[in-house]
């Protein structure tokens, strides 16, 4: 089963998990082999990205008094108070500064931990390495196909291929050239185009005539199909 990425995506998420790393790093120093400064070096750089987290949230809210001030000098009421001037909240000392690419760094040092002798899936969690699990119901699945220019050697049909392992794409010849909400003649039938793995796949079907090609796909996970079909598409070639 495929998991999320371990590294969370907004900078309040990754503040909080940098703080936990830098923390484990050090409890679990000796199991790893991290030097001292190692794990300084992640420790300075958990406090710094902290601190500038912190200080950009506190200048939006000093710049709200600073919005407010200039609405009551533009705009009123006269009888509104302008003799104190607001002012930004002392920021406090600075942090040792650190070299840029923070998360690069720890990933490094996540690798690094995945690779020893003394790793597990315990600790992982510990450390916070292990993205969550991705749940899905297979039942659930249906590809969106869409079908690009014809060019010179056929007709590119773009899928995504998400967690399943490949489409199989059944293609309906109609022998005349009808128009897209159309309704197929009877005498229409699906046909297996390819069983494909990797997107995108290209028709490369010689075009001898005008003609209407509609395109079906569904998922396949192993050898098994999975999910709903695919919504038509047609394209008019020749």
């Amino acid at each position: 089963m495929p998991n999320q990425p371990y590294l969370p995506r907004t900078d309040e998420q990754k503040k909080n998990w940098l703080n936990n790393f830098a923390a484990k790093k050090n409890t679990h120093q000796g199991v790893f082999g991290f030097t001292g400064a190692e794990v300084t070096s992640t420790q300075q750089d958990a406090i710094m990205f902290a601190y500038i987290i912190a200080l950009i949230f506190q200048n939006r809210e000093d710049m709200k008094e600073f919005t407010a001030y200039k609405n009551i000098l533009r705009d009123g009421p006269k009888s509104a108070p302008t003799t104190t001037f607001p002012s930004f909240t002392p920021a406090g000392a600075t942090p040792t500064l650190v070299a840029a690419d923070i998360f690069e760094r720890v990933a490094r040092d996540a690798e690094r931990i995945k690779a020893h002798n003394n790793y597990t899936p315990a600790l992982g969690q510990d450390f916070g390495i292990i993205g969550t699990a991705i749940v899905f119901d297979p039942n659930a699945l249906k590809p969106a196909l869409k079908l690009g220019k014809v060019i010179g050697m056929g007709v590119p049909i773009g899928w995504k291929k998400g967690v399943a392992d490949g489409v199989r794409i059944e293609k309906q010849i109609v022998s005349s050239v009808v128009a897209p909400l159309a309704a197929p003649p009877a005498s229409a039938t699906w046909s297996l185009l390819a069983i494909d793995t990797e997107p995108d796949y290209l028709d490369t079907t010689p075009i001898t005539a005008p003609v209407t090609w509609r395109y079906r796909a569904i998922y396949i996970i192993g050898d098994e199909i999975v999910g709903a079909w695919s919504d038509d598409v047609q394209i008019t070639v020749g």
